[in-house]
């Protein structure tokens, strides 16, 4: 009887000190996405976008290829130029420019910036001068509201009433610096550059490309934005 009690707490002993590991190693294989995706190495990888297939970004890095998938939270920056035509509804731009007091610029705008507005840069206006007859120099930054034609209303407050008119020169420089949104890579074209930092899956090799959970992206356009369609010379 001694004997078969002592038998038994053995194996009592035995079962409490292998449980934990038993259900460490049940859990490992049942993580969640994203607790498997923070295991993987993170990479950086700068290439020329090469386009979209439905959430993922096709980029080509030297001989190397890779699938590049996107998801709402992935942090998109895109620099570079845009021509005066590309302008467009809802777009955040900024310009120093003399106004009338009915909130008309007479003269073509020929400087521009597209932007993200942050904590610094908000929509408003401010003089930026003294008054030229019945001009006054002002800075305005807001959101384009109308785009009639070359006509361009641009919306700095609130208010109806805090609108601007003014059209953009058609040579006007247009810088363009937009952060943040995953929906600002619809703006990429062939050939632009990108600097992709995320967790990588797959290294790529000769069997196919490489595959990477994008969490930032960089991009550096090739051309100008437009909304001119290419000439067949250049297809």
């Amino acid at each position: 009887m001694k004997l078969l009690c002592r038998s038994l707490l053995v194996i009592c002993m035995v079962a409490v000190v292998l449980s934990p590991l038993t259900a460490q190693a049940q859990r490992r294989p049942n993580q969640n996405p994203n607790q498997q995706r923070q295991n993987l190495p993170t990479v950086t990888v700068e290439g020329k976008f090469k386009g979209m297939r439905g959430n993922q970004m096709l980029v080509q890095a030297g001989p190397a290829s890779y699938l590049v998938m996107l998801s709402p939270s992935t942090k998109v920056a895109v620099s570079g130029a845009a021509k005066a035509d590309f302008l467009g509804t809802g777009m955040f731009v900024t310009f120093t420019a003399k106004a009338d007091k009915q909130g008309r610029v007479p003269q073509p705008v020929k400087s521009l910036k597209m932007l993200t507005p942050n904590d610094v840069i908000q929509a408003g206006s401010q003089e930026e001068g003294a008054a030229e007859g019945d001009l006054t120099p002002y800075y305005f930054a807001g959101y384009i509201r109308t785009k009639k034609g070359d006509n361009i209303t641009l919306q700095y407050g609130r208010s109806p009433k805090e609108v601007v008119t003014f059209t953009a020169a058609d040579d006007a420089e247009i810088s363009v610096e937009l952060v943040g949104d995953v929906r600002n890579t619809r703006l990429l074209r062939t050939d632009d550059e990108v600097k992709i930092t995320g967790k990588q899956a797959q290294a790529p090799s000769e069997r196919g490309p490489g595959y990477i959970a994008a969490e930032e992206i960089a991009a550096t356009l090739a051309k100008p934005l437009t909304n001119e369609k290419p000439s067949k010379d250049n297809d």
